[in-house]
């Protein structure tokens, strides 16, 4: 597992005002009480509840609120991404706006660069464990729309954690990417900078 903090300048970017925003995040960032991140936003592909409820509860101590793709998504109109924690378990691809669920054979849109557009709170922190979940690609040469990971960090998020490559856990316990981005939340939650979390 290839698992990154997403921060650059996007590829194909013609101006400055995305990496002025994230400076700018960076520069005003002032800490929060640990009581605002312990509302999440759980999203997972339905093969996969059996996992992303026992990160869940890892990390949160409850797994209630789960989402699961199908049927949830790709739009979440009842403001469940105001949540300033947000932990998503669900299958991407390389240079795609759009992160999917699954049940059977059937790999349903779960969330989309759309979808998060004005939706997440500043300050917010993402861990994410989707196989491209935080691979930048030229979004502007593609003419698509930008990464989801950019769209958070955009917003004013302080910290995406996702896999710039492939993420792996296995289906009901937890292994590889799901114990990485639980230590990356918990680390956070105890008050460590993103960076020192994610080392």
């Amino acid at each position: 597992t290839s698992v990154a903090m997403s921060g650059q300048i996007p590829a194909g970017a013609k101006e400055p005002s995305y990496l002025l925003g994230l400076l700018r995040t960076a520069a005003g960032h002032e800490p929060r009480p640990k009581a605002e991140y312990l509302a999440f936003f759980g999203l997972s592909a339905e093969v996969w509840k059996g996992s992303t409820a026992l990160s869940l509860a890892n990390v949160f101590g409850s797994s209630n609120g789960l989402l699961l793709a199908p049927p949830a998504g790709p739009g979440y109109p009842g403001g469940e991404l105001k949540a300033r924690t947000h932990f998503i378990n669900c299958h991407g691809g390389p240079a795609s706006p759009e992160f999917y669920g699954q049940h059977g054979s059937s790999y349903p849109v779960a969330l989309t660069t759309r979808d998060t557009a004005g939706q997440v709170t500043e300050g917010a922190v993402a861990a994410v464990e989707c196989c491209y979940g935080a691979e930048l690609y030229d979004s502007v040469t593609l003419s698509i729309n930008m990464p989801i990971c950019q769209s958070y960090l955009e917003q004013g998020a302080c910290a995406y954690f996702g896999s710039t490559t492939i993420a792996y856990g296995p289906a009901d316990t937890n292994g590889a990417a799901d114990l990485i981005c639980q230590h990356f939340l918990l680390n956070v939650l105890d008050g460590a900078s993103v960076g020192r979390a994610a080392l």
